[in-house]
């Protein structure tokens, strides 16, 4: 009988996950590369090349090419399509923290930039950099807010800095910037509304995988 606690460690639980790691002992994808990775694999272990013989003919039954490497590649087409992370509107809580880490960035890059460099507007300066990072962190967490701090927090702000730089192409490029986050901002909160509506459906490829 099959040792359940040895196959599977970990216990199914409901919790959040941050990655999942698949690992696969692999394989070679072509005749080539057979003989290379059946050497690698028994390197001084003391295998007779007869052995090895044997082994690549059976490689050659098909094509050279491991299966395995198709089968992992499907588990994690499967899992990818099952866990891609859902747009959603960021939590209270992680705002808080946010807005906390963008006033103490800002002051505290401010100060640096107003004590290294020439800047004559470090501060505003620090805070579009600052906010620039609080929205790439958000929109790789998928979170809708990442679109409004795009817009309110960095372009908008950019627009007057460039202006007041004389920089008038580089403001009126903003103006794109704006453009394409009202874009992105409009078809999130449509997913939004549709990702809830089609929370329950199955997932084909997973079935198919499982």
């Amino acid at each position: 009988m099959l040792n359940r606690e040895v196959l599977d460690p970990v216990p199914s639980s409901q919790d959040p996950v941050d990655a999942l790691l698949v690992l696969s002992f692999g394989g070679p994808e072509g005749l080539d590369e057979v003989r290379p990775f059946l050497e690698n694999v028994v390197r001084g272990r003391g295998v007779p090349p007869e052995r090895l013989d044997a082994v690549e003919e059976h490689y050659r039954h098909f094509g050279g090419v491991s299966p395995l490497n198709a089968r992992n590649r499907d588990l994690i087409a499967a899992v990818r399509e099952r866990t891609e992370l859902p747009v959603s509107f960021a939590p209270n809580r992680l705002r808080l923290l946010l807005a906390l880490a963008s006033i103490a960035g800002t002051v505290a890059f401010g100060a640096f930039l107003d004590a290294t460099t020439d800047s004559t507007v470090p501060y505003p300066d620090a805070a579009t950099t600052v906010l620039s990072l609080v929205a790439q962190l958000l929109l790789t967490r998928r979170h809708i807010d990442n679109w409004p701090v795009w817009i309110f927090g960095v372009n908008v702000p950019y627009i007057a800095l460039y202006l007041y730089k004389g920089l008038a192409l580089t403001a009126a490029l903003q103006l794109v910037f704006i453009a394409l986050s009202a874009m992105g901002w409009r078809r999130w909160l449509r997913e939004a509304r549709g990702g809830r509506a089609d929370a329950a459906a199955p997932t084909p490829a997973l079935e198919r995988a499982a």
